[in-house]
Formats: structure tokens, C-alpha cells, sequence
């Protein structure tokens, strides 16, 4: 099985990590994960991606891990809800540009 999983918060080795747990757990069980996250920080403040790059993959643990530039929202309730919105619109653009083979399920966390 071919799984998205989705979250603008947790990700790999990170504060916030549920996500990639199940991710490696879905691994562990012989299924290609995809691992969808912003490369902002959200406890940190720290952005994984330096330059002016719009998305950075990298496998970790064998999870293919799409980091994705999305503007911060500095506890705004309204930029919250924009980023979550760029968020989906990233995750939808960065698919198409790279052709990536269509999901069995996609999976993210409630908001």
C-alpha cells in the first residue's frame, strides 16, 4: 500500500513526532510512506529549508519526506488558517510537479 501521511506539525525527529511513528510503524510493516510537513518548526521557529527552495525531499528511515516552505502564522488565528490552506496547495502543486505515484489513503491528524 502507497500511504500520504500529512501534518503541518509533527515531523521526523522532531518535538511533535506521532506522525513519523506511524510512518515507520507502516514501514515496519512492508508499505511506501510519504510524509508530507512544513519545514517551519512550529516549536522551534527554526525553517529546514535556508534558501529560497519551495519544497526539499529527503528519505529518512526509509519514509520519503516532502519538507514544504509555507509562510509562519506567529499564533494568528487567521494566518494559522492560511497556512493551512498554502499547506494544502503546496502538497497538491509539489505532487503534480514530481509525478508522484497516487496514494492508496491519506492520512493526516485532525485539526
Amino acid at each position: 500500500m502507497r500511504a500520504w501521511l500529512i501534518s503541518a506539525y509533527d515531523q521526523p525527529r522532531g518535538h511533535s513526532t506521532r506522525m513519523y511513528d506511524f510512518a515507520t510503524s507502516l514501514i515496519a510493516r512492508g508499505h511506501s510512506v510519504t510524509f508530507f510537513t512544513n519545514s517551519l518548526c512550529h516549536f522551534t521557529g527554526k525553517d529546514r529549508i535556508e534558501n529560497k527552495e519551495k519544497y526539499l525531499i529527503e528519505k529518512i528511515d526509509e519514509i520519503d519526506v516532502i519538507w514544504m516552505k509555507t509562510p509562519s502564522y506567529n499564533h494568528s488565528t487567521f494566518f494559522r488558517g492560511v497556512n493551512m490552506i498554502f499547506n494544502f496547495w503546496r502538497i497538491f502543486t509539489i505532487s503534480k510537479i514530481k509525478n508522484f505515484a497516487e496514494p492508496d489513503v491519506v492520512i493526516g491528524p485532525s485539526v
